[in-house]
């Protein structure tokens, strides 16, 4: 089953805002340190910004290599 990028989009930016609340929660009891916290939650916030490009730019990334999506237009 393909998961197309606005779903993918999606499940990071769900899955960034429950570990905000979950790390929140931890930072609080001490169950983990502040910067460990924000650099997690930037590695998620790269790699949706990541693909919101994609998405942006899908169109000029199938015409320039359509190689990566099996010669599909």
């Amino acid at each position: 089953m393909r998961v197309v990028l606005a779903q993918q989009i999606e499940e990071v930016g769900t899955t960034l805002e429950e570990r905000r609340v979950e790390y929140s929660s931890k930072i609080a009891r001490r169950q983990l340190g502040v910067s460990l916290a924000d650099f997690r939650v930037r590695r998620l916030t790269a790699a949706q910004r990541t693909l919101e490009w994609l998405q942006r730019n899908e169109m000029l990334i199938r015409q320039r290599c359509p190689e990566l999506f099996g010669g599909e237009e």
